[in-house]
Parts: structure tokens; C-alpha cells; sequence
């Protein structure tokens, strides 16, 4: 009977050992995982603040003006804007003359 249980403890004691080496396994790849994956995210990371910094510097209106410029584009002039404190029965053709409109004139 002693020989059965010291046979039956030793199997149960490298069975165990077994499956501790494989949780350690699994524990340890599971890890390197991780540890892979929060690299990837930290690179991104860093990625997306490059691409950020990029980004505001190309919005940059002294980076824009040089480009602007060699297209043959110039700053807006005060003409071109649309100003809704207009006289009141008087509309503005292209070119900038003042003429009656037909519903200012129906009114009076």
C-alpha cells in the first residue's frame, strides 16, 4: 500500500510540475504580448505628436504665405467682403456701382 500512494504522489507531483511550467509558459508569452503591444501603442503615440507638430507648423500662416503668394494669391481686400449694413433699396453690382433695386422701388 506504501509503494501505491508514494507511486500516486509522485505522478501528482510531476503533473503539477507540469502544469506549472506551462502556466509559466503561457504566463510569460501572455507578457511578451503586452509588452509588445505597449510598445506599439507608445510609437503611435509619439507618431500622432510628430504628425500634430507637423500639422501646426504647416498651418502656420508665415509657412502658407511664401506658397500663397507663388500661386499668385494676396491677401483679401476690404472691397471684396460683404457688409450686411447696406443702404436700404440699393444693391452693388460686380463692379462696384450703386443702382435702385426693383423692390426698393415698389416699396416707396
Amino acid at each position: 500500500m506504501l509503494r501505491v500512494s508514494a507511486f500516486i504522489s509522485v505522478a501528482a507531483c510531476l503533473v503539477s510540475a507540469f502544469v506549472f511550467y506551462a502556466i509559466n509558459y503561457d504566463t510569460r508569452r501572455i507578457e511578451h504580448a503586452t509588452f509588445e503591444r505597449s510598445q506599439r501603442i507608445e510609437k503611435t503615440r509619439r507618431d500622432i505628436a510628430v504628425l500634430k507638430a507637423e500639422r501646426a507648423l504647416l498651418a502656420n500662416p508665415v509657412t502658407i504665405e511664401p506658397f500663397a503668394r507663388a500661386l499668385g494669391l494676396e491677401p483679401a481686400k476690404s472691397t471684396q467682403f460683404y457688409t450686411l449694413k447696406r443702404e436700404a433699396g440699393t444693391k452693388t453690382d460686380a463692379q462696384g456701382s450703386k443702382e435702385p433695386s426693383s423692390l426698393a422701388a415698389n416699396v416707396r
